[in-house]
């Protein structure tokens, strides 16, 4: 989508890739899209936390997974600071890589986690799809900036993905994984003390 109401141009030039509905260079002359590049920080963020909070005793993949979902995060800010096609694969490809490590998982303690963490992804794909869709209407009013709030819900739901890949997995190799919330808001998943010394020890 190019719009006509995002012609600024900034200091990256002319826009080559998908240009989304957030106005060019309305804040930053250094920065395509501001909101979308400041909300991306946000998935930078989640997968630096995931991978320091499950540092110990879970599976390796599972720290390759957190770190894939920072590097989305950077290949975001990257993208929409410039919207230079080149910079687009550095979002979408990582995506990829991480859609590879997605499994549904039965148990039924985290069935929470998931419901919630599906819901707020489609309450993000909806907010994604009409800033697509509808950019010039959604400028004739205050533009809430659909797609930043788009990496939010991403960033949250992919993170809770990767927590309920990670509780299975563990539950199925005898760890006895817990659920554990900071200000039941940011959940992530414990182990019982025994388990990370013994795995720290092999």
């Amino acid at each position: 989508m190019n719009s006509t109401l995002n012609s600024t141009i900034g200091f990256w030039g002319e826009p080559t890739s998908t240009d989304w509905c957030e106005k060019n260079h309305e804040v930053s002359y250094y920065v395509a899209e501001f909101f979308n590049t400041i909300s991306s920080l946000c998935l930078v963020c989640m997968g630096i936390f995931g991978s320091i909070m499950h540092a110990k005793g879970f599976d390796y993949r599972f720290t390759l997974c957190f770190r894939t979902i920072t590097v989305i995060g950077f290949g975001s800010i990257l993208f929409h600071g410039t919207l230079l096609f080149r910079l687009q694969h550095f979002d979408g490809i990582p995506m990829i890589f991480f859609v590879l490590t997605l499994f549904y998982s039965g148990e039924k303690s985290i069935r929470t986690l998931m419901i919630g963490g599906t819901i707020i992804f489609l309450i993000g794909y909806l907010a994604w799809n009409i800033d697509y869709h509808f950019c010039e209407e959604m400028n004739k009013i205050l533009n809430p900036q659909l797609h930043a709030w788009w990496h939010l819900t991403a960033s949250y739901s992919i993170y809770s993905i990767s927590l309920i890949v990670m509780f299975d997995r563990s539950k199925m190799l005898g760890k006895n994984p817990k659920i554990k919330w900071i200000y039941f808001i940011l959940p992530y998943v414990e182990l019982p003390e025994d388990i990370v010394i013994k795995i720290k020890t092999l």
